[in-house]
């Protein structure tokens, strides 16, 4: 009877505590490169582990993750069900020896929290909780993801990253061109910029491969992140031997760059060629590559 009785209780135990309620319990998560691979997270029945950090509400309810930095640079997201007003805190350090490096509550219920970090070192380990800011764990659930800035071996178009596949919509991923060596190709033209270097060409450029949609048309986006001041040129061909077909300096927002073309192959590989303009400011940009879906009138919005 007392076996059966401890048994019970050792399962009541689990299911009313979050077994991620502490540090040293904490879930391992692994970072992806680039794009968000979320999962799902819950605070329910969770329990404070430590008081909250500056500003972050209250931790009554705050559940542990950690992961292995793949990069100096590291994003946490959290995307909240409504009614659940999401904290991130993230620490360096042990279970028993924590760190707090940074907390992030910029939003309120059901709006992403988005923790960013480019000063983390590549193979430790690091721990980060999740809670909600008011009393409780307001609806409890969320989703989660770690991405881990990919580094840039993309300085030839023979190792261009392949972007998502190209949909209507604009969603931006972050890279950086930050020790970028460079490719042999050679300075394109018509980008814009003073003399002596197109669009500011002087190296540290990173390259990416995209496929035609069936609408022939690309419409390329940059964000400014590091740098403010970048160029980009648009390649067909091969990697082996790419042909430059446009380029732009400043179209985009700001003084960053900005293309749109048509009249493409569709299912044809294009390249793409990112660059900071005068190779002295280099760091993480943001690109996205989106198709109009309503360019004829059989797809009219209404």
């Amino acid at each position: 009877m007392r076996v059966l009785l401890i048994f019970f209780f050792l399962l009541v135990s689990s299911v009313f505590y979050a077994q991620n309620d502490n540090c040293s319990g904490a879930i391992a998560v692994t970072p992806t490169f680039t794009n968000c691979s979320y999962q799902a997270g819950t605070s329910a029945n969770a329990t404070q582990s430590f008081p909250s950090c500056s500003g972050g509400g209250i931790a009554d309810d705050d559940v542990w993750f950690s992961f292995i930095a793949n990069s100096s640079s590291t994003t946490i997201t959290v995307d909240p069900t409504a009614g659940y007003d999401a904290v991130i805190e993230l620490y360096s350090g042990t279970c028993g020896t924590l760190s707090s490096i940074q907390c992030q509550d910029a939003n309120g219920q059901n709006g992403d929290e988005v923790l960013v970090n480019t000063g983390l070192t590549p193979g430790n380990t690091y721990f980060f909780r999740i809670f909600h800011y008011g009393i409780g764990s307001g609806t409890s659930t969320f989703n989660f993801c770690v991405i881990g800035l990919a580094p840039p071996t993309n300085n030839t178009a023979c190792n261009a990253f392949p972007l998502p596949t190209v949909e209507p919509s604009c969603k931006f991923d972050t890279y950086t061109n930050l020790g970028s060596a460079g490719s042999s190709v050679p300075s394109p033209t018509g980008c814009g910029g003073s003399s002596p270097f197109q669009g500011g060409y002087a190296g540290g450029d990173v390259w990416f491969s995209v496929v035609v949609p069936a609408s022939g048309e690309l419409d390329i986006h940059t964000l400014s992140v590091d740098f403010a001041d970048g160029a980009m040129a648009l390649y067909s061909g091969t990697c082996a031997a790419p042909v430059l077909v446009a380029c732009d300096d400043d179209a985009g927002v700001g003084i960053m760059p900005y293309i749109y073309n048509t009249g493409l192959t569709p299912g044809a590989t294009m390249f793409i060629r990112v660059w900071e303009y005068n190779n002295n400011a280099n760091g993480q940009f943001g690109i996205c590559v989106s198709t109009p879906d309503n360019d004829d009138c059989a797809t009219a919005q209404q």
